[in-house]
Order: structure tokens, then C-alpha cells, then sequence
């Protein structure tokens, strides 16, 4: 498995559970924390979580009560009910690496390089060692070495909007702002309007 992210330890989790010898070899040098908030928690993204570990859907993020979008001024423009559940990149990473544990999981291991030779598949790493394999997968995010060497030609394009994800001790607003934030999720109906 290359990628050690959401992707890559759910797809090596159901590898493992069908009976595969599976290791993951993540190209980062730290453990994949702190890498943001208010990810949408979708029935696919939290199935092994939820059926396979064992883990109630209550117990993954929160489920604020609305979306609200806010004018350029910051008050509310517009307000919704919410039907999502939000979780943050850690609470998801930490279940799927606790769930596949760490031995298996390498940290800086970078693909250089990817083949197949018979019934087989050659992977170099970009520190010189080779590894031959069964079956290789390829779950190393945007900017996918797998992707790059297996087609070249395919490039990341712009979607057309961004999305500013973050997370802010309640002490540190005012209160008409923590009002605003309260249990929704908040959405400038400026920017929203021009997507």
C-alpha cells in the first residue's frame, strides 16, 4: 500500500480482513496529524469505523443543528438545517491507524519508482531499496507519485472554489461571534454566492 492516509489505511484494512499480507509505506516522516477539521464524516468514510471496528456513529464528530450563511458583515444571511456529521482528520486517522496498528505502517518511504514484471509488481523507493510484491496500491493523495509514474500526463487541475477549514478556542471570540459559530456550520454567503 502506498499511502498511509484515510484512503490508504481503510483500503489496506479490508486487504488485511480478506486475508493479504499488507504493509503501508507513507512517504511522510511524522505521523499524518493536525491536518485540519470540519471534514465531512460520509457513510463511506467512517464504514470500517463503524461495522468492522465496532465504533457508534455518535461517538465520530458532532453534528451541528444548522448551516448558516453570513454576509460580508458577519451576521446571518441565511440558515439551514444540517443533516451532516463533522469530524476532524485525527479522530478519522487515529481509528483506521489504531485499527490497523503500527507495525506495519512505515513512515518515510517514498515511491520512486513502479513496474510489473510478470505476475508481479517492482516498487522502488526513493532511499535506493526495492520490494517486489504482489499487488500494489496507490493511495498517496494529490500529489501521487503513483499516479505521476504510472500516468504522467494526468495533472491536478483547479476544482473552482477553495474551502477554509479551521478550529478556534471558544475563549478567543467575542460572544456575538461564538454565537454565530455555535453548534452550525458557517458558510459567507458572499463567497458562496459567486462559486
Amino acid at each position: 500500500m502506498i499511502g498511509g492516509s484515510l484512503g490508504g489505511l481503510t483500503a489496506a484494512l479490508v486487504l488485511r480482513d480478506q486475508g493479504w499480507d499488507v504493509d503501508i509505506l507513507e512517504r511522510s516522516p511524522n505521523p499524518l496529524e493536525g491536518r485540519g477539521t470540519g471534514i465531512v464524516v460520509h457513510p463511506t468514510t467512517v464504514r470500517y469505523l463503524v461495522e468492522r471496528v465496532g465504533k457508534p456513529i455518535g461517538d465520530i464528530g458532532l453534528p451541528p443543528s444548522s448551516i448558516r450563511y453570513l454576509g460580508a458583515d458577519g451576521s446571518i444571511a441565511h440558515e439551514q438545517p444540517c443533516a451532516y456529521r463533522f469530524a476532524s482528520y485525527f479522530q478519522l486517522y487515529r481509528g483506521l491507524l489504531d485499527a490497523f496498528g503500527t507495525e506495519r505502517y512505515h513512515l518515510s518511504n517514498e515511491l520512486a519508482h513502479l513496474d510489473n514484471r510478470d505476475d508481479a509488481a517492482v516498487l522502488s523507493l526513493s532511499d535506493g531499496r526495492t520490494f517486489t510484491t504482489d499487488l500494489v496500491v496507490c493511495a498517496d493523495g494529490i500529489r501521487s507519485a503513483g499516479r505521476r509514474i504510472m500516468v504522467p500526463e494526468a495533472r491536478p487541475r483547479y476544482a473552482g472554489y477553495v474551502a477554509w477549514r479551521g478550529t478556534i478556542d471558544c475563549a478567543e471570540l467575542s460572544r456575538r461571534t461564538a454565537g454565530v459559530l455555535l453548534d452550525a456550520l458557517p458558510t459567507e454567503s458572499s463567497r458562496a454566492a459567486t462559486c
